[in-house]
């Protein structure tokens, strides 16, 4: 009898996924596209030319320097066929409108991350798409199975298995990098997700096909077919292989009851998604952001967050911290979808509907700790800050097996703070030994941190303080 509450609790998320599983495969569902379709390039010179035109440059001046309509939509930028609308209140309205216009065939989110456009060649021997973008039929089986894994109700993980890796992190380290960042955040997205303990050696084997896959799929088609030899993408797909059948090996191994027992297709499919979940999205988005922090933490003169003392970490500032690193400086730009026949595309600008005026404020642009009352303000099925992780695109009708938007929401908002919260007792015992010239600078396209090195006082060594 006392075994019966704890096999339910094990058994229910396996099942709730399964159930999804089936019932959606009687639910109506748009025409698949062909390999033909899911081949073509949807890249252009003109947009190669106009992402080339936003490095390093600010998204107000990019966008609104652009638009016609004072700030609210933008055309054919970067590229032709391209429509993006800046406003908060569209951005909130669209997202929430994105499900049960999928499911009624009307758009296709396709293989893009942001503004980028991904292409095919990674995945040509499977579904020839970065997973978020593979048919609606795959992403109803696997949705549910996401969210079980990183949603904030998520038995994969709490807020004291992240606190204690954190206090692990930090044992004995006397530096700090963006790479250590990366190294903490791969491992541990691996140890939630998967159950798996990597080693140093294996993480850094990831980091390398991190890299590598990245600049495969992320490049236009016609560029990596031409120069496959050179970018690596024979390499590429071996590596993927590689970790899409260690993934495969540690499900079935998976003793949380979290993961469904899948075969095959299925099996394959889902080992791709986590795996790209980190090698993209979270796997860039939460080092980066983490990496800013600090930046604007011991960043000194040139932090954007004035006076000195606001950059002192407390129990009350480091939320609000975090918070509007991520409004101000977003690690994801936009959330894009397609026509059906792949013409022309839309993308909502969540970047830009962070700073809209209209919505936070004539002080939109400054970087300021605002009340948590003020992030965390009602906006659709969200918060006016959930925007930065589409969490509108749940849908109308909330949580389901077609809901759009970032699942790990909760889980990568508690991976910063937690990080920030266990550096702040010692804050004072680190320093920036290493930084450009001019300092540590948080700057736009892409969102990003000058890269600088922390080191502790204890261990300081012949390094002078900067």
């Amino acid at each position: 009898t006392m075994m019966a509450p704890r096999c339910l609790r094990l058994i229910w998320p396996v099942a709730l996924a399964l159930a999804a599983m089936t019932v959606c495969r009687s639910w109506a569902l748009p025409e698949p596209l062909s390999s033909q379709q899911r081949e073509a390039d949807r890249t252009s010179l003109t947009y190669v030319w106009h992402l080339l035109q936003m490095m390093g440059k600010g998204y107000t001046d990019t966008f609104c320097s652009r638009s016609a309509d004072g700030c609210l939509t933008v055309d054919n930028f970067p590229g032709t066929g391209v429509h993006s609308k800046l406003a908060f209140e569209t951005v909130v309205e669209e997202l929430a409108e994105t499900p049960e216009r999928e499911g009624k065939g009307e758009i296709r989110r396709l293989g893009d991350l942001g503004y980028f456009i991904f292409n095919d060649l990674l995945w040509s021997k499977d579904w020839k798409t970065f997973p978020i973008g593979a048919d609606l039929e795959d992403h109803r089986k696997h949705r549910p199975t996401a969210d079980l894994l990183m949603g904030a109700d998520s038995r994969a993980w709490d807020r004291n298995m992240v606190r204690e890796s954190v206090q692990a992190f930090f044992k004995g380290r006397q530096s700090l990098r963006k790479r250590d960042l990366e190294a903490w955040v791969n491992k541990l997205f691996h140890k939630i997700l998967l159950d798996m303990d990597l080693t140093d050696e294996q993480e850094e084997q990831f980091a390398a096909y991190k890299g590598s896959s990245m600049i495969c799929a992320l490049l236009p088609r016609w560029i990596v077919s031409g120069l496959s030899w050179l970018l690596g993408l024979g390499r590429a797909r071996e590596q993927r292989d590689v970790w899409i059948a260690l993934y495969e090996d540690a499900m079935d191994r998976d003793a949380r009851g979290i993961i469904p027992k899948l075969q095959g297709r299925d099996r394959r499919f889902l080992a791709d998604l986590l795996l790209t979940s980190m090698t993209s999205a979270g796997g860039l988005s939460v080092p980066t952001v983490l990496h800013m922090c600090l930046g604007i933490a011991y960043g000194g003169v040139t932090s954007p967050l004035q006076p000195e003392g606001e950059r002192t970490l407390t129990n009350k500032n480091i939320e609000p911290l975090v918070l509007e690193t991520i409004r101000r400086f977003p690690p994801v730009v936009g959330f894009p979808w397609w026509s059906p026949d792949q013409s022309t595309r839309t993308v909502l600008n969540v970047a830009m509907a962070l700073r809209d005026e209209r919505a936070w404020g004539s002080d939109a642009l400054d970087f300021k700790l605002r009340p948590l009352s003020e992030y965390h303000k009602a906006a659709g099925k969200g918060t006016k800050i959930g925007v930065a992780w589409a969490e509108q695109g749940i849908g109308k009708h909330g949580l389901g097996p077609d809901s759009r938007g970032c699942p790990a929401k909760q889980l990568s908002m508690v991976m910063i703070t937690e990080f920030l919260d266990v550096l702040r007792p010692m804050q004072s015992e680190w320093y920036v030994s290493e930084a450009p010239a001019d300092g540590i600078r948080i700057t736009e396209g892409p969102s990003a941190a000058s890269e600088f090195e922390l080191s502790r006082r204890a261990a300081s060594g012949n390094k002078e303080e900067l």
